[in-house]
């Protein structure tokens, strides 16, 4: 638990790493932009509901399986099972053209960013009443 004090974003980890550094260690282990193989700097991920994908494309899910080893990447959601139909990362200067192509797919699909920490927050722990 923490003892109150404030670490300052040079002393995080002990000084051996920024919250960006260990978020892209911990969340994107070792994958690189899809694009250009750069280091990552946001992930995206798109769902689309399965009931949708059945209606609209049967196709896509049976690529989808065997893309997948014949198993679906089914993800239960508070909106319903959503399948899992791409997940890739993209580096800082590829970040803003992959961010404009998600968000001209379907208006069905869900496109989720993972951006990581903000670099301009500061990183405190504990309270100080």
């Amino acid at each position: 638990m923490s003892d109150g004090k404030i670490i300052h974003v040079k002393k995080f980890a002990g000084g051996r790493e920024t919250p960006q550094e260990m978020h892209a260690r911990v969340a994107w282990a070792g994958r690189r932009c899809a694009a250009c193989k750069g280091p990552p700097a946001i992930r995206i991920k798109v769902f689309a509901p399965v009931a949708e994908l059945v209606q609209r494309s049967p196709q896509l899910m049976g690529v989808l399986a065997a893309r997948a080893g014949g198993n679906l990447p089914v993800v239960p959601t508070t909106a319903g099972n959503m399948l899992k139909t791409s997940d890739l990362c993209f580096c800082a200067l590829c970040a803003p053209t992959a961010e404009r192509v998600a968000a001209k797919g379907p208006s069905w699909a869900i496109v989720e960013i993972d951006r990581g920490p903000d670099p301009t927050n500061r990183v405190a722990t504990g309270y100080r009443g």
